[in-house]
């Protein structure tokens, strides 16, 4: 990097010193290096460092940061501060300062990006020297290609960092849930057994118990080894330092059903002309039915509050959703991707108090502004109504229509306006003669929909709950029928009445 700030411009130079053996070091580092007048070393815990000292003898200083290790509560907290030191040195001293660090001065050193991030505020001119990475030489040790098999890079001492409160960071951060466990992945620094355990379970939020992974440790040296053991005895040996790393081979997809991708590729195998007869007949219309039946088992088993159940219900509906986009992908119409991306955009749209500058307080501005959006958004359309299917269940339809022509405008300005309409409405259907029963009927159905949203309840969970519980009663009289002998079929309305009087009394009572 040119010095365009002047002679008097702070210089700092980062070097990497490679993977362990001298053989290793690049000559522009070691001319460098030979060329500084103090070399600051993150960890002098490395292969070169006694070869260091020997070629450069008494004329150079050699500083570490070991003292560090001891007494800092974190790595960020360490890194921090190495960063800070490094820093204070280079606006002050008048010779060459080079700061040296294992490996690759970018290759997972917290401490090098620092410096760079906080070194044009200091006014500090840097140049960076590359390294050989640790990264090659364990490569060469597996045996395999790091851009072809598409191998990731994670660092052990963040996961060892990682708190149970990041775990639950779910889709960020160093989330299992984000890694794509059909890749390869290197772990690297596993400095210690703790990181080894805290590497070992964070993995297993994936990854079986018996899953084959290796350890490499010293690659790069006269040193180098490495052994394969099942992922839940990884941390059962005490051999681990700065220079062990982990790889983890990469899973079948159906091995990983946890994984965003097992799924797609089920239905693509499914979908296969090898696979199954009855999914490869299937069509995006003749789904249709399915995706609804599912749909109602899962509203079905979250009323029941069954867990197990929501779980197998909800996989259901995604089961049905990956397959109508597997269809769709085969006949070059949409696929699970357009689908992933067209939801991901609405909601970032449509949720401007999130994620732009919007204020909205309250669940119920927040729909009405939704609502608006889209009604912007469907400007070409014929109605902002147009957005409800026709095919739609009447009860939720309704309920979706009202909710989007409130959000225009047009509602009544109180709860009791539809008390009034309600009365009027049951009046029109006790008045009505047999050709306009069904439509005052609905009207009357249409206003209770309203009433129900005006008293913020949902008309569609409110009918639910009101079938359930006839269902219950219902089924309660049955049974008092046949503990009794009885033909419910056969009994009178008095009768029948003092029943259900007895089944809702005995719920009340239970």
């Amino acid at each position: 990097m040119s010095d365009r700030a002047g002679e008097r411009s702070p210089r700092l130079s980062v070097v990497g010193l490679g993977p362990g053996d001298w053989s290793q070091l690049t000559l522009g580092v070691y001319e460098r290096l030979l060329a500084s007048g103090v070399i600051y070393l993150r960890t002098q815990v490395h292969p070169t460092v006694a070869t260091l000292r020997e070629r450069l003898g008494s004329t150079r200083e050699l500083r570490s940061f070991d003292d560090l290790y001891e007494r800092a509560a974190s790595f960020d907290e360490l890194y921090e501060e190495i960063a800070e030191a490094i820093l204070a040195t280079a606006r002050v001293e008048e010779r060459p300062v080079v700061y040296a660090v294992p490996g690759h001065p970018l290759m997972g050193e917290r401490s090098v990006a620092l410096l760079l991030e906080r070194a044009p505020e200091a006014g500090i001119l840097v140049d960076v020297l590359d390294g050989l990475s640790f990264l090659e030489p364990v490569a060469r040790v597996l045996g395999i290609d790091p851009v072809v098999s598409g191998l990731q890079l994670m660092d052990g001492a963040a996961l060892d960092e990682t708190s149970e409160a990041s775990f639950g960071d779910l889709w960020t951060g160093l989330s299992p849930r984000v890694v794509a466990a059909g890749r390869p992945i290197l772990i690297a620094q596993i400095y210690n057994r703790r990181v080894a355990t805290a590497c070992k379970l964070w993995l297993l939020e994936r990854y079986p118990e018996t899953h084959r992974v290796r350890v490499v440790r010293a690659a790069g040296t006269a040193l180098s080894q490495s052994w394969e053991t099942a992922l839940a005895e990884l941390d059962h040996t005490e051999v681990f330092d700065h220079l062990t790393t982990l790889y983890v081979p990469p899973l079948d997809p159906l091995a990983d059903p946890r994984g965003m991708a097992a799924l797609p590729y089920l239905t693509a195998r499914l979908r296969a002309a090898d696979g199954c007869p009855w999914d490869r007949k299937q069509t995006l219309h003749s789904l249709k039915g399915h995706l609804l039946e599912e749909a109602h088992e899962a509203v079905a088993a979250i009323d029941q509050e069954d867990p197990d159940a929501i779980i197998e219900e909800l996989g259901d509906v995604l089961l049905l959703v990956s397959m109508l986009a597997q269809i769709g992908e085969e006949e070059g119409s949409l696929d699970l991707p357009a689908v992933m991306e067209a939801v991901t955009t609405k909601l970032v749209r449509r949720h401007p108090h999130v994620f732009g500058d919007l204020s909205l307080e309250t669940a119920g501005a927040v729909l009405v502004n939704w609502e608006r959006m889209k009604a912007e958004e469907k400007m070409a359309e014929e109605s902002a109504l147009s957005g409800v299917p026709l095919a739609m269940p009447a009860l939720i339809a309704s309920q979706n229509m009202q909710r989007k022509a409130a959000a225009l405008g047009f509602e009544w300005e109180s709860i009791a306006g539809v008390y009034a309409k309600l009365d009027e409405e049951l009046r029109e259907v006790r008045e009505a003669d047999q050709a306009n029963r069904l439509e005052e009927a609905g009207d009357l159905l249409f206003v209770m929909v309203s009433l129900c949203r005006h008293l913020g309840l949902d008309a569609e969970e409110a009918l639910r709950k009101a079938n359930a519980k006839f269902r219950r009663r219902f089924s309660g009289v049955e049974a008092l029928c046949a503990q009794r002998g009885l033909s419910l079929a056969a009994m009178g309305a008095s009768d029948l009445d003092a029943l259900w009087a007895r089944v809702k009394e005995t719920e009340r009572i239970g």
